[in-house]
């Protein structure tokens, strides 16, 4: 045996899941490629692996050659986000390129850069620069060559925003960019917030959805779990992505889950699938030091990506973003615009309009904390 990959080893058998164990390394691509590593037919390295064909295999080897400690740390996510920067902007020429290129260098990278060096750098906040500079991309596209005039650009700009008024927020920082740079003429662009939210789920689709997550064994525990989550608590999926196994509590009886600045008491339904899904993770997903109630099934020893875990949800027709605003209406018919906004992680005025569509008043309603929600 090739002493170096000993560490691997080890933490593979310590899984305590034979079975799963053998079926992956007969089955598994990553496993084929473990195996090269292995037998000296590539070099053990970063490198080598960012070469490597099949990127989301070269990406679970990864994660598990530094589960292991077979490979130096590095921000996985900042490298992911440079290398797509990089082929983006040689693929999207334009006569506006350098201007594109100024913008996802330090407006966009500069930032992901400063918190990559605090260890606070997420797949969502790498996935919302994407984004961005996809979105100005496209603008810049609309542009003429000839930018010198307003009248020139506040037309194509307003008519950009008709088209695509989806891209508004994302749009804004590269405008407020450019008028600094004096890369055009000042442009107007604002953004106004809806005066009140909107669900899509009737109250009947609501029940209905969470009856189906309490009982259908059919779907996947994950799937349920993080539909209950939502649909309870209105929770977001950035949210749940980052939740460990130290933030599910037992005591007293009570298993308490940790969501805003208290913890929070679960009905017992809820618990039970919590608990199963806390002991069903896989040990080789997960970090000695971070236990992952969401772990990745290709990265070890990271959590889930939120669009994976959306997914697994819409598989089964269940929509994150409707789900949970009619959980907001039932919870703000429940309790104080305080305690909703603790729990959801929205503003106290975003709460103060869910509680006026939900059509309440404020007096007398129960401790979030210290009662069950749903009967």
């Amino acid at each position: 045996m090739n002493t170096t990959f000993t560490p691997l080893y080890n933490l593979l058998i310590s899984s305590g899941r034979a079975p799963t164990l053998v079926n992956w390394i007969h089955r598994s691509s990553s496993a084929a490629l473990v195996r090269r590593y292995v037998n000296d037919e590539l070099p053990l390295t970063h490198d080598s692996l960012d070469e490597w064909p099949s990127e989301r295999t070269a990406t679970h080897v990864r994660q598990l050659f530094l589960a292991a400690g077979l490979l130096e740390q590095r921000d996985e996510i900042l490298h992911g986000f440079e290398a797509w920067t990089r082929t983006y902007l040689a693929t999207h020429p334009g006569p506006h390129h350098n201007a594109l290129q100024k913008y996802a260098r330090w407006q966009i990278s500069q930032p992901l850069h400063a918190r990559a060096r605090k260890g606070t750098l997420t797949l969502d906040a790498s996935s919302q620069a994407r984004q961005k500079i996809k979105v100005a991309a496209q603008f810049l596209q609309t542009l003429p060559a000839d930018t010198t005039s307003r009248e020139r650009i506040q037309p194509v700009l307003e008519d950009h925003i008709l088209a695509y008024p989806q891209h508004r927020n994302r749009l804004a920082p590269f405008i407020s960019w450019a008028q600094t740079q004096k890369l055009f003429p000042l442009a107007a662009l604002k953004i106004t917030a809806a005066p009140y939210p909107s669900v899509a789920l009737s109250e009947t689709d609501y029940w209905a959805t969470i009856h189906r997550l309490q009982i259908d064994e059919d779907l996947p525990l994950r799937a349920r779990v993080a539909g209950l989550l939502v649909g309870l608590f209105a929770q977001q999926l950035t949210t749940l992505i980052w939740l460990t196994a130290d933030d599910l509590t037992e005591q007293g009886g009570k298993v308490q889950l940790r969501l805003g600045h208290d913890p929070l008491t679960l009905p017992n339904h809820v618990a039970e699938l919590l608990i199963d899904l806390r002991d069903s993770v896989p040990p080789w997903t997960t970090e000695d030091h971070v236990r992952w109630l969401f772990p990745s099934r290709q990265r070890a020893g990271q959590h889930i990506h939120k669009r994976t875990l959306g997914d697994g949800l819409l598989r089964y027709g269940i929509r994150t973003t409707p789900l949970r605003g009619a959980a907001l209406i039932n919870l703000a018919s429940k309790i104080p615009v305080g305690p909703l906004s603790d729990l959801t992680g929205i503003s106290n005025q975003a709460a103060a309009r869910w509680a006026e569509v939900a059509g309440r008043s404020w007096n007398a309603y129960p401790q979030l904390r210290t009662s069950v929600l749903i009967e």
